[in-house]
């Protein structure tokens, strides 16, 4: 015969914490001890501003790329005219010059 079996639930009513904004924001944007004292130097004057810096490299990379581009393509033209000159001196045509 079957016996019938005791069958128990349990479970635990608790509420979740739920942060409050405030508490929320002041543990994600915590600074470390290194932030701090980087805040602290910036605010007193005393931090280096490298935006200065890498703006000026930038733009004088910018400069050295136009520069060779320009040298290769004044080497391209310069190579050109002198396959033109060849080409009118074997052709036996006067210099134009």
């Amino acid at each position: 015969p079957l016996v019938p079996v005791a069958k128990f639930r349990s479970g635990v009513d608790q509420r979740v914490y739920v942060p409050t904004l405030e508490e929320w924001i002041a543990r994600e944007f915590k600074m470390t001890a290194l932030q701090r004292q980087s805040f602290e130097w910036g605010a007193k004057c005393c931090g280096l501003n490298l935006l200065p810096i890498f703006k000026g490299l930038d733009e004088a990379l910018e400069r050295r790329k136009a520069r060779k581009t320009r040298e290769k393509i004044q080497a391209e033209i310069r190579r050109d005219l002198a396959l033109i000159e060849e080409a009118r001196k074997q052709a036996g045509l006067p210099d134009k010059r």
